[in-house]
């Protein structure tokens, strides 16, 4: 898990230092909605509705799927092949 967290900290540097706040901030967001049945499905898990429990993992399953196959690769070509609006200067 260490290891984990310095590779994203590398990461999150890197895209600050090279400029690419703009793509990072999308990549974060997106990780972040698979986040949200994962924290429902732990709280679940801990209680006696195990039925639910389950259905919740197996739609936390759906959404991180979903998010990492599909929404981050259509996000990153959309990030960086989309033209700027006219009068907008990156930094």
């Amino acid at each position: 898990m260490f290891l984990h967290h310095i590779a994203t900290v590398t990461l999150i540097a890197g895209m600050i230092l090279t400029n690419q706040e703009r793509f990072g901030s999308v990549i974060a967001y997106v990780h972040l909605i698979a986040d949200i049945p994962l924290a429902i499905t732990k709280a679940l898990s801990h209680t006696t509705f195990k039925i639910t429990s389950i259905i919740m993992y197996v739609i936390t399953l759906a959404t991180w799927m979903f998010t990492r196959n599909y929404l981050v690769p259509w996000l990153w070509l959309c990030t960086t092949n989309l033209q700027m609006p006219e009068g907008f200067e990156e930094f």
